[in-house]
């Protein structure tokens, strides 16, 4: 994988984890103009599985990281 873009400091995607215990992860990307909590409805059918719910570029708790284009949250995701 890359490194980092050299015009932006290392920082950290923000991420909720559910159903850390389980060992099949299962990773949901949100659209536009909304964020994590998108999947509220859908994470009580998702317990068997351990779940990461990231808030991407320019969304919600990670609105801080710029610029928000696909190539960036891309490489925060992976």
């Amino acid at each position: 994988m890359a490194s980092p873009p050299a015009d932006s400091p290392i920082t950290s995607l923000s991420f909720t984890s559910w159903n850390d215990d389980k060992q099949t992860t299962i990773v949901l990307l949100h659209g536009g103009f909304t964020c994590r909590l998108e999947f509220a409805l859908v994470l009580p059918h998702l317990s068997d599985f351990h779940v990461l719910l990231p808030d991407l570029p320019l969304h919600s708790a990670s609105r801080h990281i710029k610029p928000g284009t696909t190539d960036k949250s891309a490489w925060y995701v992976a």
